[in-house]
């Protein structure tokens, strides 16, 4: 019973060859547990290995990222640094360029007056100008003086006049008043004239419109110099940023050289250590991949040749128990078969137990082993998980190191184009600055060959004067000479000239009363007032010798004395007297 239980059961008969079989299959995963144990120790190791480096390459990726972040903060500061310094280069290059302009006008403005200060100047046609008014103003002077000594009403003596001239007080002070009103005109002409071409005047005007313009160039030097100044601080302040952006940039360039030279060390030896490390892993992976299925291959075989060898052995065994149950059947007939039967029931039993025993021990070790390689392929795989995510990591750490070094390639050119720029606009405004320097030195050459000019034309123009003034006292010491000879030659002359022309003015009175009375004698009368014309004409020809040194034309000496009674009034005179005679009567004095 106990055997057809065991075969209905499938499980096979103890005996020592099942015993052997399952100790063999109870031992195998132990070996390849420790095997497994071992090359999983191994497999840590190297896992270890790969976590101390992927933690540098994080190290190392924080410190780039820092250095990153330090170089965008220092780009950050260039930036503003740069903007203010072209800023404070605009301002003052704008300063600069007011300062020019003004001193440019300045500069055009004092050429203008120089252009007309010397047109003011003195000139030959301008100096005969001058000469002729000296001239005219001294004949004026002469004239009024001789007219002051010498007057009209002198010629008109009262012992001369007749008694009928003398009844007439109305006439004589109406011709008075009209006589003192036109001197006075002439006076004030004169007065006005002699004011408007002073020399002196125009002199010291000269002197005032020189100290001006002297004043103007001192304010100009003392601006143009603070200008210079200002430039001059100004560019040294510039030079100091320059100096101060190239040193900055220099040493950013170095940084992100050294930061360039760091990252492809790191990316070498990222790309060494990291394929050598998968590839390791990968080929750990595998040999232990193809380990796990030889095992498992490796149980499967001596499973199914442990179940073949069992079910064998229970063939063999069945048999054996046919042959010896067809061998004991007599014994069964007999009366010690119950006994016998149950000892070998219970022998049976005992057998079985064991077996069973010994099956479920060995199917809880080969569970217990099955679990085990369970439990080292889920940690192998969670390791390889564990690899391939840090792997992965690994790489996109890498892409990202490598886009950052793509953004800083990219910001390095672009900082090196803007130096370039910089430094281009820098090189500009070098050029410019020292433009207008140029302009600056030349605007004060002009101003000091302005100056310069200046100084000439004031020593010239004094020179000028000093030898002006000497000739003018030369002429007037010889026209003074040549006045008195004349006035001592002609006096006599003029004396008994003027003592006849006061006898022919008598005898024309008297003439005159003689044909206001009677209405006759007009030959007589004619030829007296033709000789007093005479006398007028030569007395006028004397006067002008005595005044000028040329030769007087005829008839312009009364002209140019403006003696009263000349030749006009002389003509109405006569026009009067003969319409006086034509008419056949005579007016009657007034009074």
């Amino acid at each position: 019973m106990a055997s057809s239980s065991a075969a209905a059961s499938g499980q096979p008969p103890a005996g020592p060859s099942s015993l052997r079989v399952t100790r063999s299959a109870t031992q195998s995963p132990l070996n390849f547990l420790r095997i497994r144990r071992r090359r999983s120790l191994g497999y840590a190791r190297a896992l270890s290995e790969e976590r101390l480096r992927s933690d540098q390459h994080r190290s190392n990726f924080q410190l780039l990222k820092a250095k990153h972040s330090q170089l965008q903060e220092q780009y950050a500061n260039l930036e503003r640094q740069l903007k203010t310094t072209l800023e404070e280069s605009r301002a003052a290059q704008e300063r600069l360029n007011d300062t020019l302009h003004a001193a440019k006008k300045e500069r055009d403005d004092a050429r203008a007056e120089l252009e007309e200060a010397k047109l003011q100047g003195l000139n030959a046609q301008k100096l005969e100008m001058i000469k002729a008014q000296v001239t005219e103003d001294l004949e004026l002077a002469y004239k009024d003086r001789y007219a002051q000594l010498f007057p009209r009403e002198r010629l008109s003596s009262p012992r001369m006049e007749p008694i009928a001239l003398r009844k007439r007080p109305p006439l004589a002070a109406i011709l008075s008043t009209q006589k003192l009103s036109t001197l006075a005109r002439e006076r004030d002409f004169l007065l006005q004239r002699q004011a408007d071409s002073d020399p002196c005047r125009s002199v010291r005007a000269l002197y005032r419109e020189n100290a001006q313009l002297l004043a103007r160039l001192k304010a100009l030097d003392s601006e143009l110099e603070e200008a210079r100044t200002g430039r001059d601080t100004e560019q040294q302040s510039a030079e100091l940023r320059a100096r101060t952006l190239e040193r900055q940039l220099a040493d950013c360039q170095s940084n992100v050289r050294q930061l360039n030279a760091e990252r492809r060390t790191n990316r070498c030896v990222s790309n060494w250590t990291i394929p050598d490390g998968n590839s390791e892993a990968e080929k750990n992976a595998a040999q232990l991949r193809s380990r796990l299925e030889e095992l498992e291959h490796k149980a499967k075989l001596e499973m199914y040749n442990a179940k073949l060898q069992w079910t064998q052995e229970r063939g063999a065994i069945e048999r054996e128990r046919d042959s010896l149950l067809a061998s004991e059947t007599p014994w069964i007939e007999s009366d010690s078969w119950p006994v016998e039967s149950r000892l070998y029931e219970k022998k049976n039993g005992r057998l079985g137990q064991q077996i069973e025993s010994e099956k479920i021990a060995a199917e809880g070790e080969l569970q217990t082993a099955r679990q085990k390689v369970a439990e080292v392929d889920s940690v192998i795989r969670a390791e390889r998980e564990r690899c391939q995510e840090r792997v992965s990591r690994a790489e996109s750490e890498a892409k990202a190191s490598a886009d950052e070094r793509a953004s800083l390639e990219s910001r390095i050119e672009r900082l090196e184009r803007e130096l370039r720029t910089q430094t281009e606009a820098r090189d500009e405004l070098e050029s410019r600055l020292r433009r207008h320097e140029a302009e600056a030195a030349a605007a004060a050459d002009t101003l000091d060959a302005l100056e310069e000019a200046k100084s000439e034309r004031l020593e010239a123009q004094r020179e000028l004067r000093q030898v002006q003034l000497k000739q003018k006292s030369r002429e007037f010491n010889r026209a003074k000479e040549e006045w008195r000879k004349k006035k001592h030659k002609y006096s006599a002359a003029v004396r008994s000239a003027r003592e006849r022309a006061e006898l022919a003015e008598a005898k024309e009175c008297e003439l005159g009363a003689q044909s206001c009375a009677k209405a006759s004698h007009t030959d007589e009368y004619n030829r007296v007032r033709k000789e007093l014309r005479d006398l007028q004409r030569r007395l006028g020809d004397f006067r002008s010798v005595l005044m000028t040194s040329r030769a007087p034309e005829p008839g312009s000496a009364s002209r140019e004395l403006g003696i009263p009674g000349g030749k006009s009034r002389r003509r109405r005179r006569l026009e009067r007297s003969r319409r006086r005679t034509s008419n056949g009567r005579v007016e009657k004095p007034i009074g």
